[in-house]
């Protein structure tokens, strides 16, 4: 619809919220603390693109609100829903910072429902101008939650059950857990030319088996993942590349 000046927006394009086995694994942050007393000022912190599961670019912020380059409209490129898979490809390269765009800020994610086991991949293609930067993948979970690390590895510990983790794509990523206003922060950093980070979020119940997964990169934006699980394989091909004047998204497909 028509954009109204004072309307709710925030810098959250290709943000990603996920729930699973009655968990909150991936959450957004709404409109801010529960707790605020409403005669103060509020603390706007949860409109920002650090209080939500995107990629920082240089650590510059998207454009939640109009400027003078205008308003920061992200879009969908792709959106497919299948028995094997849904996914959706995002492209935020015009909300971020305060030029009109980066050169890529793309997101494909796809919620695998057959194989071995359910699971969520991301896979973000960000390039800010032709040279090496840093991109900074931010996933917040809920406050009662705890994060923990183990090289490229981390564990999502909910109330009852949890979510196992891994970046597979770069292998020389850096982890880090913070807080940030009293949820646990994953921070995953690299540095490139098009920096290129594919992660994997695998619901479980407390006590299972994580699965081993393990990425085959194809072309720039494109790659296999493999899930072994229970004796069973199943390989991926994902991507979020496009191509073509009208950026048509490449083919996707799940081999069991």
């Amino acid at each position: 619809g028509r954009q109204e000046l004072y309307c709710h927006r925030q810098g959250d394009y290709n943000h990603v919220a996920f729930y699973a086995l009655g968990e909150k694994f991936l959450v957004d942050a709404g409109y801010g603390l529960s707790n605020e007393d409403p005669a103060k000022p509020k603390n706007d912190f949860f409109r920002y693109t650090t209080a939500h599961n995107c990629v920082l670019i240089d650590g510059l912020r998207q454009r939640g609100i109009a400027s003078a380059y205008g308003w920061a409209e992200g879009e969908m490129l792709d959106f497919q829903h299948g028995k094997q898979f849904d996914s959706s490809l995002g492209d935020a390269s015009s909300c971020t910072g305060t030029d009109h765009r980066v050169l890529r800020a793309l997101r494909r994610v796809v919620l695998v429902r057959q194989g071995p086991c359910p699971y969520l991949v991301v896979v973000d293609i960000n390039e800010r101008d032709g040279r090496k930067f840093l991109a900074e993948a931010l996933w917040h979970t809920d406050s009662e939650n705890q994060i923990e690390i183990n090289g490229t590895q981390f564990v999502i510990k909910g109330k009852v059950n949890e979510c196992f983790g891994r970046v597979l794509w770069p292998e020389n990523t850096s982890l880090v857990v913070a807080n940030h206003f009293g949820r646990p922060q994953l921070r995953v950093s690299t540095r490139a030319v098009v920096a290129e980070i594919v992660t994997i979020f695998c619901p479980l119940q407390r006590g299972m088996k994580a699965p081993e997964f393990s990425c085959q990169r194809i072309a720039k934006g494109s790659f296999i993942i493999r899930c072994d699980a229970a004796g069973k394989t199943s390989r991926l091909h994902v991507n979020a590349a496009t191509t073509g004047p009208l950026r048509s998204p490449l083919p996707m497909r799940l081999e069991e």
